[in-house]
């Protein structure tokens, strides 16, 4: 929960780095709901109307996460724009989302830190 928390108190923060560990525990703490939300929304208008109000209260932190963990491992944010090319867009942000930090700073900041 606190990673979830940390995510949403940097909601518009599209500049620093985002750990591997704060990217996933956010994105492992919103699938779930997420899950949830959508097959139940589908037997009723009223919690369709709760899942998309919940995906538009998490659309921005989720994407401001993802572009700070590209710049994490030393990529720009605007490749975040290959989620556009249909399936393989997809694959390859999990694979640049999943690879190792950039150790020591980089051009977008200092190595978080991730042990608290």
């Amino acid at each position: 929960m606190f990673w979830y928390l940390e995510v949403m108190k940097k909601y518009a923060k599209f500049d620093g780095r985002a750990s591997r560990t704060e990217y996933w525990l956010f994105f492992l703490t919103l699938a779930p709901f997420q899950l949830v939300l959508y097959f139940w929304g589908q037997a009723s208008n009223i919690v369709g109307i709760i899942y998309i109000g919940f995906m538009l209260v998490h659309i921005f932190p989720l994407i401001a996460v993802c572009v700070r963990r590209l710049h994490d491992t030393g990529r720009s944010g605007w490749y975040y724009l290959f989620i556009l090319i249909p399936f393989f867009g997809q694959i390859i942000i999990t694979v640049l989302l999943a690879l190792k930090s950039d150790y020591g700073e980089n051009d977008y900041g200092a190595h978080p830190n991730t042990y608290y």
